[in-house]
């Protein structure tokens, strides 16, 4: 004799219950649909970024959304800024970590400073990591 599994027939029950009211309850929700159509505009006071180049100039950048509009929509390609190479992107991340370690140029590092905010210790470790990341980078692509 055959044990009978109550969990698997409850959970039939529910799943056939659950499909049965489904169907049922499709005409009344459909009832509370609603198709609005309409326009909107939206308008930017300024919308600027700056950005660093490889000697520290500050190149402004000025936006206007409502020259990118054509019919409406929004286009991308003002937008487009031609990406950065590898080489460019990792000198840009070794200056920043040099400017760091010049702000702590004279500071010793000891085990005494607060270990919530940054340090020179830390800035040491990010130095080491970026140019571990740099090597192992550089051997990837010259095998």
């Amino acid at each position: 004799m055959m044990k009978k599994n109550h969990a698997a027939r409850l959970g039939a029950l529910a799943l056939s219950l659950t499909l049965v009211s489904t169907c049922l309850m499709g005409g009344t929700l459909a009832k509370y649909t609603t198709t609005v159509t309409g326009t909107a505009t939206a308008t930017v006071a300024k919308w600027v970024f700056n950005a660093y180049d490889a000697t520290d100039n500050t190149k402004q950048f000025n936006v206007k959304l409502t020259d990118t509009a054509l019919n409406g929509k929004v286009t991308a390609d003002k937008f487009y800024v031609e990406r950065a190479t590898a080489e460019a992107t990792l000198e840009f991340i070794k200056g920043d970590i040099q400017k760091s370690e010049n702000n702590y140029a004279d500071i010793t590092v000891t085990n005494s400073y607060d270990k919530t905010i940054w340090s020179k210790a830390a800035t040491l470790m990010l130095k080491a990591e970026i140019y571990m990341w740099a090597y192992r980078t550089y051997c990837y692509r010259n095998n």
